[in-house]
């Protein structure tokens, strides 16, 4: 059992403009096959904020469809580095991005996220990163890329409520692992929202995201 989507959150997204055919495609896609993408009203949400944030070059940790890398591209504006290790993935990504024609400006890093790249080192300092990979390794994630922030970084963390089981872990029924899971999210956001150097605030919609900025 999970946290039920608000009537609030259901109307937002009703507000929200048709999405074209292309994307459409994908958001059925990823029903059908349970890939895991970002929700509309959280995409909505950061193509606003990354237009305010005049954002140039984005780092995305987790392609899977290229779903969010695409339309952070194309909507914002940006170049995006983006990594992703599972070859079904990589696969999909790449047919979507040349499909967009943004092969110039959609780099794809075929490769574990834990391990630094050196394509990612090269498209470096980067303005916006955006955390959507394993939620289990946010905190390592964060850390391993620190070095190669911009001064003024805008970091985007997804999945930090993760539908409600975080706040709330009596709803999780008979999954260890899921209980494990929400453990290790609230860990890391215990240790962002008290971090020395940064200060960060959670959007409580979609499945949760924490917006950090240094201080």
């Amino acid at each position: 059992m999970v946290a039920i989507e608000s009537k609030d959150s259901l109307y937002v997204e009703n507000l929200l403009p048709e999405s074209e055919d292309f994307f459409k495609g994908l958001e059925a896609y990823a029903l059908e096959n349970k890939v895991p993408i970002i929700d509309k009203i959280a995409i909505a949400y950061l193509i606003q904020l990354f237009k305010i944030k005049k954002a140039k070059n984005i780092l995305e940790i987790g392609t899977a469809i290229a779903y969010s890398s695409i339309r952070l591209c194309e909507e914002v504006g940006a170049k995006v580095t983006t990594i992703e290790r599972n070859e079904l993935m990589q696969e999909q990504a790449e047919k979507n991005i040349n499909l967009r024609g943004l092969e110039d400006r959609i780099t794809m890093v075929k490769g574990d996220a834990l391990v630094l790249h050196d394509e990612v080192v090269k498209q470096a300092p980067y303005d916006v990163v955006f955390i959507d990979g394993a939620k289990s390794q946010s905190r390592k994630f964060f850390e391993l890329y620190e070095p190669y922030f911009a001064d003024d970084v805008l970091i985007i963390t997804d999945n930090v409520l993760f539908k409600g089981m975080v706040s709330d872990p009596s709803i999780i029924q008979k999954s260890k692992d899921l209980r494990q899971l929400a453990r290790k999210i609230d860990k890391y956001n215990q240790w962002i929202m008290n971090h020395p150097n940064y200060s960060t605030s959670i959007m409580p919609f979609g499945d949760g995201i924490a917006m950090t900025i240094r201080k």
